[in-house]
């Protein structure tokens, strides 16, 4: 358990430094925006991410509209993450994500 609060980036609630969500606003990287291909931490004003190179401003799959690499879009508010089918691993994944960064079993592709 965190003896410290931190600042949610999304909402500005105060939470515990050690969660992996925020409980206020549902934010899956409450803390810092990270790269889905290579996590690596990458600021809104980049272009591509600095540790794989993939461009950062992505097409939303729901309203068609362009929007930084994030869990929602910034103009429809959809959600861009989905769950790993696997049933003992269940980790939230990007939209676009060929395999799943935790357990790495296949992801489906919708075209």
């Amino acid at each position: 358990m965190a003896f410290y609060k931190q600042t949610c980036i999304r909402c500005n609630a105060l939470i515990d430094g050690d969660s992996s969500f925020c409980p206020k606003c549902g934010s899956k990287s409450p803390f810092a925006d990270r790269c889905f291909s290579c996590f690596k931490e990458i600021s809104r004003d980049d272009k591509i991410c600095s540790g794989c190179g993939r461009n950062l401003n992505i097409t939303c799959p729901h309203c068609g509209q362009s929007t930084f690499m994030q869990d929602k879009c910034e103009k429809c508010k959809a959600d861009l993450m989905i769950v790993c089918p696997n049933r003992r691993c269940g980790a939230f994944q990007f939209f676009d994500a060929v395999k799943c960064s935790a357990c790495g079993k296949k992801l489906p592709q919708k075209r």
